[in-house]
């Protein structure tokens, strides 16, 4: 019970990080998917879910983050359309922000 109030109270203190939306180019073309293979994550790529269809971001267009999840995850929309990401890699928490991959154009601390 203490653990899961402190992990919430840190998941809190994360979110409240990041003036959303935030805005995000792709540094490269990446592949959105909507399972992960094997079980696992490919760095680089980002997946949805099975609800969506896959697609990829080019290199120098741009999506936002527009809320943070659990456990890294987080609510992008790219086109008008919103996606629920598993993973995002420039939130704090990771130890590779995959900023050769992702650029974080406007954020606030």
């Amino acid at each position: 019970m203490i653990a899961l109030s402190a992990s919430l109270m840190l998941s809190s203190v994360l979110q409240t990080r990041w003036a959303l939306p935030v805005s995000i180019r792709a540094r490269q073309d990446v592949p959105v998917e909507n399972s992960q293979p094997l079980g696992y994550e490919v760095r680089g790529h980002l997946y949805t879910g099975p609800r969506y269809q896959a697609f990829v971001i080019r290199k120098g267009e741009t999506l936002e983050m527009i809320a943070v999840g659990q456990e890294g995850g987080c609510r992008i929309r790219f086109r008008k359309q919103e996606y629920d990401v598993s993973s995002c890699p420039w939130l704090e928490g990771f130890s590779d922000h995959w900023t050769d991959i992702f650029e974080v154009v406007a954020k606030k601390e």
